[in-house]
């Protein structure tokens, strides 16, 4: 077993931590972002970017979306909600279209780039407190790290490790959303 000290530990490498753990890196905290999945990872849904705040927040924090980074096409003018019951609403909005595997890709390397180490096939078995923050237990690959940090952010989810681990009665209701793509 190896063992790690970091300040910062962000579990999740989507949108969120990605963004968490740039920022803590910029600001100079050991920064280590972990990854259940290796990078890029399969992700079954699109990366529509949809509403203007996670626009405006992506652009802030990485830039504009390299063309690379989108799918085809590139844009879409809106969405269209089908409600079981009911007409529907046409949607006008244009988005940027990715496939959430290029999106989070992107913005991991991007974070890593800033300083934050990324540890991608890492899967979290352990969390404890520890009187000065965390101990997590980490596998990757054969080897078992065990990793102290002062700070620890889930962004791994609805079915979190770290909200499980912590908060072991705080119970979420889940609700399941199809998602329908077309040419």
């Amino acid at each position: 077993m190896t063992t790690n000290v970091f300040e910062v530990i962000v579990v999740g490498a989507g949108p969120g931590g990605t963004i968490t753990a740039k920022r803590c890196a910029q600001h100079g905290l050991k920064t280590l972002l972990l990854e259940k999945h290796k990078v890029p990872r399969y992700k079954i849904c699109s990366g529509m970017v949809m509403s203007r705040l996670a626009q405006t927040l992506i652009e802030t924090e990485f830039g504009q979306i390299p063309d690379g980074v989108l799918a085809t096409p590139k844009y879409i003018s809106g969405i269209y909600l089908h409600i079981v019951g009911s007409d529907g609403k046409k949607v006008e909005h244009k988005m940027p279209l990715t496939w959430r595997k290029d999106l989070d890709h992107w913005m991991t390397s991007n974070a890593q780039e800033t300083g934050a180490q990324v540890w991608d096939g890492a899967r979290v078995t352990g969390i404890a407190e520890a009187d000065d923050g965390y101990i997590v237990t980490i596998w990757k690959g054969e080897t078992e790290h065990e990793v102290r940090t002062r700070f620890l952010i889930g962004a791994d989810g609805a079915t979190s490790i770290v909200r499980k681990s912590l908060f072991p009665n705080h119970r979420i209701k889940y609700v399941q959303i199809v998602q329908e793509c077309y040419q």
